[in-house]
């Protein structure tokens, strides 16, 4: 069902006052079941290919409603003596999950080169889309950091955008 409302004053002025007016469409009764209902997003640090690495992140769950944006901060520490550049990788949980999350700020789209000993705090912003079904459930977020030359995105084909 389509309702219309009429645009904004703005909107009136650039058609000199004829009326102009916009389709909106109501949201599915679905959709506002799923407004209601939180969503858990459970984080987890992990590092892959022997990287000395410590990876943690905090918090490790929080709860979301279709729409809304959260953060978590991950800290990272090169354990190593040498400098060391890695990426990190994500991977959603279930794997439909990717189509309702959005990264708003991520470490992950870009390398890291830490010094020996160097200590890094690393936000991740996301959105949880307005879309989301009422019974997707917890969604688990796993962050891996690989050394670079062994990075691998093990995300599904269409979240790689494939």
């Amino acid at each position: 069902m389509k309702r219309w409302f009429p645009i904004a004053a703005a909107a009136a002025v650039l058609t000199a006052g004829g009326g102009a007016f916009l389709a909106v469409r109501a949201p599915s009764a679905e959709q506002v079941a799923a407004r209601a209902v939180g969503h858990t997003i459970q984080f987890r640090a992990e590092v892959r290919e022997e990287l000395p690495f410590a990876f943690s992140v905090e918090p490790e769950r929080i709860t979301l409603k279709p729409g809304e944006t959260g953060s978590a901060l991950f800290h990272v520490r090169n354990l190593s003596e040498e400098t060391i550049t890695a990426k990190a990788g994500h991977l959603l949980d279930p794997p439909a999950a990717h189509l309702h999350v959005d990264l708003v700020r991520c470490f992950c789209f870009f390398e890291d080169t830490l010094a020996p000993g160097e200590e890094r705090q690393l936000p991740v912003v996301l959105r949880l889309g307005w879309d989301v079904p009422a019974d997707l459930g917890a969604v688990t977020m796993l962050y891996e950091y690989y050394p670079l030359a062994r990075f691998r995105d093990r995300r599904p084909a269409a979240a790689r955008g494939e």
